[in-house]
C-alpha cells in the first residue's frame, strides 16, 4: 500500500470513530408520546413508559351485538370494550362504544388523565366484525386513538 492510500482509510477510519462515537453519545428519550392509534386485543396489557412512568393500558369486556352483514336485524346493534388505564397514581376504567351507542349511553369519546396529562380516547375499530359464520370466532382486538 502506498502512503496515499494509507491516508485515505485512515481517515475513513477516523471518520467512522467519529461517527460510532456521536451515535453512541445520542440519549433516546424515555417519554413516549402517546398520541396517535393503539390496537388491544381482549385482555392483552401493553406497557407503554410516558414521562419516565410506566403506564400500562388493557383491554376486556368486548361485547359485539353489531348486525352481521346480509343479516336482517330489527337494529344495528353496537360494540363495546373497557379499557383500564394504570399510571403511578390511580388506576381508571372507561368503556367505549361503536354503533348503536346513543341507545346503550356508552360513549365513542371519553377522557383520562394520565400522570398529569389528559387525553382523549377514541374508539376507531372493534375486530373482528361478527359474521353469520359459526365457526370459532378470531379474538377481538380494539382499535383506539390518542389525542389531547
Amino acid at each position: 500500500m502506498s502512503v496515499k492510500q494509507i491516508k485515505i482509510v485512515l481517515r475513513g477510519v477516523i471518520i467512522l470513530l467519529t461517527l460510532l462515537v456521536f451515535f453512541q453519545a445520542c440519549e433516546k428519550s424515555d417519554s413516549t408520546d402517546l398520541m396517535g392509534s393503539l390496537i388491544l386485543s381482549a385482555n392483552e396489557t401493553k406497557n407503554v413508559a410516558h414521562q419516565g412512568k410506566n403506564i400500562t393500558i388493557t383491554a376486556s369486556d368486548f361485547n359485539d351485538s353489531r348486525c352481521p352483514p346480509n343479516a336482517n336485524c330489527i337494529w344495528e346493534g353496537y360494540a363495546s370494550v373497557k379499557i383500564t388505564f394504570k399510571d403511578d397514581v390511580k388506576t381508571q376504567d372507561i368503556v367505549l362504544c361503536l354503533g348503536g351507542c346513543n341507545i346503550v349511553t356508552i360513549p365513542v369519546i371519553d377522557k383520562v388523565t394520565l400522570n398529569g396529562t389528559t387525553y382523549k380516547i377514541k374508539l376507531e375499530e372493534i375486530t373482528p366484525y361478527p359474521t353469520t359464520d359459526k365457526n370459532k370466532p378470531e379474538t377481538s382486538k380494539a382499535k383506539i386513538t390518542f389525542s389531547e
